[in-house]
Formats: structure tokens, sequence, C-alpha cells
């Protein structure tokens, strides 16, 4: 048989207990140093190779994907084993959960990981690097939700592991308890920016390209980063992984959509997806206090007693806690869709588609405790709940269920009858794709609300990016208001952002690191940012004509080391 790397032509994976290692470094950084040039950890040093960032991103996914496995044969078992022998299988799944991956999946992952990295254009800003930056950040945000709220909830209230998990699901409105969608985020933030092509996409559609031409002027990059990422996930090579993903069609309609609405979010150049996002965030959260502070408020005055805890036998949708609606059917609280053969849940699903030091002290956080706490989405046991246990759920009703809303919610076909997107008995499910958007953009532009060193090497990068295409007559100039317009990207998109992500709730007491990061970048920014883009001006121009220069040298010498034909009369003569 063939060894991994003949079959494969990339590096074996590493045994699961250090691949768990990786994984375990990677999420528990503190979040402020994520992407630092100087970090003592060299499981977590920014590295430029490659091979090096693949290996980590995969430890990550195959840890997430292992979940998803794992949640699927539990539900498989829900009704066939015993809970005193369920249990003991999920302590022994818990100690090494990587247990769940056969080989085969973890090798695929892996070459997949590679083929996406390959796939990356060498550009400045767009880059794999990049990517990589995006996806350790979303890790480490879907962490940082898992675990937001949940040490304070222990030593106040006395709960137990289950009932704190009982309180995270609803909290987050179902996703700390939906492993696909841990995995989704991640792995979307692997892809988002696959065959960027370091131009912007009003560029593209203005120079009539065929990119442009395709997806008809909309999102261009997003879209084709999509297409390029289903049909290399669909090759031969991908079978073993995509069944570890997703094993039925609604399964994989789930995920499909789910991985659309993400990365069409990252589009926050687009006017018109711009206000759709802003309309969907408002159709889900308006008329609503701020989430977090409500369910804080709620929580302290409950007794520990009185969270529900979920059972061990009972039947789960979806992979998520399900409830009856008012027609009998079992609805999960999924962040998107889990597919279903009825007209009303596959518009449901389509729905989603249309979518320096001195910071230090005050950003940083560590979530050395998250390690031990993020399995508890693994806690969330089988169950049916009925429509009374949905008052223990500590989730805010926003609206009265009289109420008709034509938009995110609701619209009308070309006859006038109204399609059903979200009712007002599943708010839940537009909360949770909601609040996933807006993760993935945090994560997009992660590098504004970590450290000021990888605030500037992120903008230098993007701005040296942006000058090669201007040069290239492919963009404007971008050299003047550079600076002022970094500070309307703080108030106008990032710090609106971190306030939504606060709103929301569902980070616990990490809601306020992201606000008071950018804010603190945004302060420096006015400080120092004027002379740092001084000198990043210079230095990207020296730079391209550096490489210009160097260029009309190795075109004059092949000009020169090529053999001078003969004309027809030299050829004559010689004869």
């Amino acid at each position: 048989m063939p060894s991994y790397s003949d079959a494969y032509g990339v590096t074996s994976p590493p045994e699961t207990a250090q691949s768990l290692y990786i994984s375990k470094m990677l999420t528990n950084q503190p979040w402020i140093q994520t992407g630092e040039l100087n970090s003592d950890n060299p499981w977590v040093a920014v590295s430029s190779n490659p091979d090096v960032l693949v290996d980590r991103i995969s430890c990550i996914l195959e840890r997430l994907l292992a979940k998803v496995v794992r949640r699927r044969v539990r539900v498989k078992q829900a009704t066939s084993v015993p809970p005193a022998t369920s249990s003991k299988s999920s302590e022994r799944g818990r100690a090494n959960v990587l247990q769940n991956l056969s080989f085969g999946v973890r090798a695929q992952l892996r070459l997949f990981v590679s083929r996406i990295a390959i796939m990356y254009r060498d550009v400045h800003f767009h880059s794999f690097e990049h990517a990589y930056h995006v996806t350790i950040s979303a890790n480490q945000l879907i962490n940082m939700m898992l675990t937001g709220g949940i040490k304070r909830h222990i030593g106040a209230t006395n709960m137990t592991r289950k009932q704190v998990t009982t309180l995270k699901h609803f909290s987050t409105f179902g996703i700390s308890s939906d492993p696909i969608s841990h995995f989704t985020l991640v792995f979307a933030a692997l892809v988002h920016d696959v065959e960027h092509r370091g131009i912007t996409n009003r560029q593209l559609v203005s120079e009539s390209h065929p990119l442009a031409i395709r997806y008809n002027d909309q999102s261009v990059a997003e879209q084709n980063s999509l297409s390029v990422t289903f049909t290399l996930l669909t090759e031969p090579p991908f079978s073993e992984l995509r069944s570890a993903i997703f094993q039925t069609p609604e399964e994989g309609h789930k995920f499909r959509q789910m991985l659309i609405s993400l990365i069409m979010a990252t589009d926050i150049a687009n006017p018109e997806r711009v206000q759709l996002g802003k309309s969907k965030w408002k159709e889900a959260f308006k008329n609503s206090q701020v989430v977090g502070d409500a369910i804080e408020m709620r929580v302290d005055q409950m007794s520990p007693t009185s969270i529900p805890i979920f059972g061990e036998t009972t039947t789960i949708e979806g992979g998520l806690v399900g409830r009856q609606d008012r027609r009998g059917s079992t609805c999960s609280t999924s962040s998107a869709m889990t597919g279903s053969t009825s007209r009303r849940d596959s518009l449901c699903s389509i729905s989603t588609t249309t979518t320096g030091s001195t910071s230090r002290s005050m950003c940083s956080t560590t979530s050395e405790f998250s390690f031990h706490i993020e399995d508890f989405s693994q806690e969330i046991p089988s169950l049916e709940t009925d429509r009374q246990e949905r008052r223990h759920s500590c989730c805010l009703s926003s609206r009265p269920n009289n109420e008709l809303t034509l938009g995110i919610k609701r619209t009308l076909t070309l006859h006038g009858s109204t399609i059903e997107f979200y009712t007002n008995d599943e708010d839940d499910k537009l909360k949770a794709s909601t609040v996933l958007d807006q993760v993935m953009q945090v994560a997009d532009v992660a590098h504004t609300m970590q450290s000021f060193d990888v605030f500037k090497k992120w903008n230098h990068r993007l701005y040296e990016e942006l000058y090669v295409a201007s040069q290239l007559g492919r963009g404007d100039n971008v050299g003047p208001g550079w600076y002022e317009n970094q500070i309307t990207f703080f108030d106008s998109y990032i710090i609106p952002l971190t306030k939504r992500l606060k709103q929301s709730g569902v980070m616990g007491e990490f809601s306020d690191t992201f606000l008071q990061c950018a804010n603190e970048n945004r302060r420096l920014w006015i400080i120092e940012g004027r002379e740092f883009s001084g000198w990043m001006k210079a230095v990207t121009r020296d730079k391209w004509m550096s490489n210009f220069l160097q260029e009309e040298e190795k075109m004059k010498d092949v000009t020169v080391t090529q053999p001078r034909k003969r004309s027809t009369g030299e050829n004559a003569l010689v004869a």
C-alpha cells in the first residue's frame, strides 16, 4: 500500500494527540496577540511557511469536524443505546475527539487545505497568510462564544455542567450546540478569498472581466471563491471528507447554504449587500434591549434548579434542540436551516444566501478556561421540547405574534402571495444566522481589533495591494486620504460591527473585548497613523520602483542573450 506522502503528496497527519495539542495552543492564545510577530510560543508564532500554516489549519479543522461526526453518531445512537452506556461513550469520545475521524478523512482534509493554499495567489493582502489569520481568528471567536459567561455562572450560581450547557444553548440561539456551524464558520474563513486577484470587485466590473460577466457584476470575488471551493470539494479524492461533513442531502444543503451566507457576508464593499446585512440585523434584534445584559439579568435571578437539564434518551432534530411548532412539526434552533422536503423549509434555507503595548493592558483577554469548556457543545443531548419549556430558554421575544413584516422574514411572489422565510416562532433561526454573519465579518477584519502592531502590518499589506493595482492601471490612486480613510472605516464599519456583536450577547464576558480593542487601535492610529502612512507610502513606492527596474534589467538580459535572426537578404548571401 502506498504511503500517505506518495498517495497525496503532502505531509502525513500528526498523531492525534499532537494535532489536538496544536489546535489547543492556537485556540487558547490571547485574542489580542493573535498574529503578532514576536510570540514566544512556537506553536502560534507567525510563519510565512505555507506548510506550517496548512498544518495548523488542518489541526483546527480536524477537531471541529470530529465533533460534527461525534454529534451525528450520538444522534443515531440516542434511541438505541442505554443512557449509562451513552454517557461512558461520551467520556471516552471527549478524551480524544479525533478518534471519531478515520485516517482517510484526516488525510483528505489535509490535502484539501493544501490544494486551497496553492490556489491563493501571490498578492499582498488577500493571500493564504490572510486566510490563515482569518481562520485562527474565527476559531477563537467560536471558542469565546462557547466559553463566554460560563466561568462566572459556575462560580456564582453553582450550576451543574449540563445546566450551563443548556444556558449557553439558548443564550447563543442554538449556535453553541451546533458543531456543523462551528466547522462551517472556520471552513469559510479558510476559503473566503481563494483565487482573489488583488483587484477590487468594482474594478473587475468596470473592466467587464470574464468573472464579472459570469457573476452578473455581483460580489464577483466572493462568488468565484465559492465556485472554486465547491468544485474542488466535489472532486473524487475528497469523497471521504464529504461524507464526514454531510451524509444526507439535508445535511449537504445546510452546509452549502451556510457556507454561501458566510462568504457572501464578507463583501462589505457592495452597498446593497451591506444594507441587506443591516436590515437582517434590525429584523432579528429590533425592539430588543441589549440582549446580553438581559440574559445576564435573567440568569442572576434564576436559581440553579430552575434551569432545565436536558434528558438523555429523547430525539433531536438536525443536531440541535428542537421544539414543536403550532403545526406539530419539529423545528430546530439552528443557525441555518436543517433542510427539509417541505417547500417552507426549503425557502427558509434559500433565504440565508441573500444575505503596541499600550493597548494590551486594556484589551488583553485569555481563554485558558476555554479548552476544558468548549466540548460543552457535545453535552446537549437529544431532546424534544414542547412550547411550554420555552419559557425557561432565556431568549427574548422581539415582536408580538400577530406582527406582519415584509423584508428579511417575509416577501411577496409576483402573484402577491406571501413567502415566509422565518416565522415569528422561529426568531432563533434568524438571530443565529445573523450572529454567524457578524462573527464571520469580525474574523475577516480581526486585525483591526487585535494589537496595534497586527493592525499596522495588515494595513500596510492592504495599501501595497491597492497601490500595485493602481500602478497597473487597475485601480484608483489610494495615496491621498489614506490616514483619514482609516478613521472613517473605524467609525462607519468596525466600531458599529463590534457594538452589534456585543448587543447579541453571545460572547458573554468577552463582549467588550472587540469594542475596546477597536477603540484603542483607532486612538493609536490618530496619534501615530499620519506618520506611519507617510513611511508606508515611501516604502511601498520604493519597493515598486526597485521591482520595476529589476524587471527591466531582466528584459534587457533576455534581449542580449537571444541570437539575432537573419534577414532574407543575409541568408541569400550566406548561401
